[in-house]
């Protein structure tokens, strides 16, 4: 769900201890490629680098699950960061209240 609405990976950041094997990495490479993006040089945009992010591979890892299951704080900042929520607008042609 975090590709979809833009989040990379937090392995992608630099100040990142996560250490993915090079067939894993190749792999992710190779998807991003045939989408046409070069992922060897995105940066992941929004927070400093967060050891508890959903996007992490590590930290799941380090938890032996499968997958996560929740956004951390600076995830939800992320994800209000890149959608913030929309302000409405008056209509002039209705009287205010």
């Amino acid at each position: 769900m975090g590709h979809a609405i833009g989040m990379l990976h937090e392995h992608a950041q630099t100040q990142s201890k996560c250490s993915i094997s090079d067939e894993t990495a190749a792999l992710h490479l190779k998807i991003w490629a045939d989408a046409g993006v070069n992922a060897s040089s995105a940066n992941v945009v929004g927070t400093s680098y967060d050891p508890y992010s959903i996007m992490n591979y590590c930290y799941i890892l380090e938890r032996n699950s499968a997958i996560a299951v929740s956004f951390s704080n600076k995830d939800i900042v992320t994800v209000n960061a890149l959608y913030p929520k929309p302000v409405a607008q008056q209509d002039p042609s209705r009287p205010q209240i």
